[in-house]
């Protein structure tokens, strides 16, 4: 009897020690204990040695870092989890890079004047990333991911035109596509969170994803608000004054957007895209300038559209354009080309300074509407279409449809 007992504990001895060596080969699955940083330095070499798996670091108090500081690196295969209520402060120069296959969750330090480059994934889910104006843009992803979600704050953050003409960083960006958060065939998703008062140079005020024909980039909005983001330029029309996509799936099915301006799209730019929307609070975006603007909340660009439901309202395409081009259509939506299908939806109070109060078709759109609600459009121009204006080379059918005249009360 004691032979067969001392056998047993030999094997469960040898047991251990064997799935001790597996976890040791394959990287524990469960974070580390958080240890604090007080220094950038000190963040720095903790995170450039962390190995594969699941690593936690609490930021505290103020860490700075100056031009010749080195960056943070979260290397393939590595998680680095960033909590704490600290700040860190950068000189607007690339701060942080996650390498593809590392991931960097973003969860309660605050950061300014910082760049990312994202070459694997970012999950910013507390915390801000605030008032930052690099010479290129505040996010980088370069074929990975981002999302965002919970109590994230991506706010007051700029690309400005004079420091972009001198030099963009980080390296791999293309001045032509170029906003705050900017997507290279890669995948956003917001689930939550604010992005507010964010300026864009030319093509997206808050966010812009660019994919191929071949391989589309993602954009996914599914909750979260969007206020007051913009493009202007000093020259140039801007596209997308919170969104812009350019060979891209973009789903909006959520999400309280507002507020927004440029001259193209007040809200969202699409270009070569595939937009589904339902659900999403399009309200009070504005495509306005000197010489029109086209498309309140969205603008469509050859682009295969589907809205399923969803709430546009109070959104206004204005201008005063004295050349006789196309001066303020589509309070809501204007569709350059494209195909639109509309299966519900509400538009009321939407405003066109020449044509569309609600939508206008143009380009060589094709459209149909089956199903939606509007009421109070106003068209204040020359072309009319309180409600809908379908140019003379779209095509546009309407299935199923009531209209009727509400009489004027004196």
């Amino acid at each position: 009897m004691l032979m067969k007992k001392k056998v047993s504990s030999v094997f469960q001895f040898l047991a251990t020690l064997a799935t001790l060596a597996v976890i040791v080969a394959l990287g524990s699955t469960n974070p580390a204990a958080a240890e604090d940083v007080t220094t950038w330095d000190d963040l720095v070499a903790k995170a450039n040695s962390l190995t594969s798996g699941q690593h936690e670091l609490t930021v505290t108090g103020n860490l700075t870092l100056d031009e010749q500081a080195k960056p943070l690196v979260v290397s393939e295969g590595a998680e680095l989890t960033l909590k704490g209520a600290g700040t860190i402060t950068g000189s607007n120069l690339p701060a942080v890079e996650v390498k593809s296959g590392g991931k960097l969750n973003l969860a309660g330090p605050s950061f300014t004047k910082t760049q990312f480059t994202v070459n694997g994934d970012l999950n910013f889910s507390a915390g801000s990333i605030h008032d930052s104006d690099p010479a290129g843009p505040v996010i980088f992803v370069n074929g990975g991911t981002f999302t965002m979600s919970d109590t994230a704050d991506f706010s007051k953050n700029t690309t400005p035109e004079k420091k972009v003409a001198n030099a963009t960083t980080p390296e791999g960006v293309d001045i032509q596509k170029l906003a705050p958060i900017t997507v290279y065939n890669g995948t956003a998703t917001i689930n939550g969170g604010t992005i507010k008062a964010n300026q864009g140079l030319q093509k997206g005020g808050a966010l812009g994803v660019w994919g191929s024909k071949e391989k589309p980039a993602s954009l996914i909005i599914k909750d979260g608000e969007f206020a007051e983001n913009s493009v202007q330029h000093s020259r140039l029309n801007g596209f997308g004054g919170a969104f812009f996509s350019e060979n891209a799936n973009v789903n909006i099915s959520g999400g309280n957007i507002h507020h927004n301006f440029t001259e193209r799209g007040g809200a969202l730019f699409a270009a070569n895209s595939t937009l589904t929307v339902n659900g999403v609070n399009l309200h009070d975006n504005q495509a306005s300038h000197e010489y029109g603007g086209q498309g309140g909340a969205l603008y469509l660009d050859r682009s295969k559209t589907q809205i399923s439901g969803g709430t546009f309202k109070n959104n206004s395409a204005l201008g005063n354009d004295y050349s006789f081009h196309a001066n303020g259509p589509g309070g809501a939506i204007y569709a350059d080309g494209g195909n639109i299908t509309i299966n519900g939806g509400s538009f009321t109070g939407n405003t066109a300074g020449s044509s569309g109060g609600a939508i206008a078709f143009g380009g060589k759109a094709e459209a149909t509407i089956n199903a939606a609600y509007f009421s109070e459009n106003k068209s204040a121009g020359f072309y009319g279409g309180g409600a809908i204006y379908n140019d003379s080379s779209t095509k546009l059918t309407i299935n199923n449809a009531l209209v009727r005249k509400i009489p004027l009360r004196i």
